[in-house]
């Protein structure tokens, strides 16, 4: 009976198991305080280890700035939020001005 409890557990991992929603509420609103990001519009958190994320979302940064300068702003928001001991990865996007912000 343990080792069918094991196995399961272990696909859920494997499938993507998503978090809680208090916890992606929680990521949500820790996206949305940082300065450089005006809105998430699209958040994914996948389980890759134990109390470990992977985080990929959809933002809008703060200003306007050009291709050039939004690519390195995205890859030190990136780092910034990898700091985290809970982030092992984050993939972030640029949200399109037509999408609906995600509230918390």
């Amino acid at each position: 009976m343990v080792a069918v409890v094991l196995i399961d557990r272990n696909r859920s991992f494997l499938i993507g198991q998503e978090v809680s929603p208090e916890a992606r509420a929680a990521t949500l609103r820790a996206l949305n305080g940082l300065p450089e990001v005006e809105r998430v519009t699209a958040l994914r958190l996948e389980f890759v280890g134990p109390r470990q994320v992977y985080v990929v979302a959809d933002v809008d940064l703060t200003g306007d700035d050009t291709e050039t300068h939004v690519a390195i702003r995205l890859r030190a928001l990136e780092a910034q939020i990898r700091q985290s001991p809970a982030v092992v990865d984050c993939t972030l996007s640029l949200s399109a001005p037509d999408e609906t912000s995600l509230t918390a």
